[in-house]
């Protein structure tokens, strides 16, 4: 499933994977789909080099879920682990302390992927190298 929308300013794009299984007959309603990411957006996208980019995921478990961030050829730049709460608010790439990834990135595309102890993956591109 691809989802692309504009969300605070910020142009969105979203993939979601979803696994098939057997019918299971005791389920009334087998075709209901209810992935465990509910919503993930990260801002401002584009960003200029060296800005701080945040992240918002709400997920539907307090289970751990990992974000990983790959460069556009598929080099793996970063990987972390979040668990315990439903919503995180974090800043994702920045210069200091606090953030999940240093923002030395040099200008380009980025691909940040989350994946659930479900094996639910979304893959969010990010651009790094936007004139302000």
């Amino acid at each position: 499933i691809r989802q692309t929308s504009l969300r605070d300013g910020c142009f969105v794009d979203q993939t979601k994977k979803l696994h098939a299984t057997d019918k299971n007959v005791n389920v009334s309603n087998p075709y209901f789909v209810a992935p465990i990411v509910e919503s993930m957006y990260a801002y401002p996208n584009p960003a200029a080099v060296n800005q701080d980019v945040f992240i918002s995921i709400s997920v539907a478990t307090k289970d751990p879920v990992t974000l990983t961030l790959v460069s556009i050829d598929g080099r793996e730049l970063g990987t972390t682990t979040l668990s315990g709460k439903l919503n995180y608010n974090l800043k994702l790439l920045g210069t200091g302390s606090n953030q999940l990834f240093t923002n030395n990135l040099a200008s380009g595309e980025y691909i940040l992927k989350l994946v659930t102890n479900k094996n639910e993956e979304i893959i969010f591109k990010i651009i790094i190298g936007a004139t302000n």
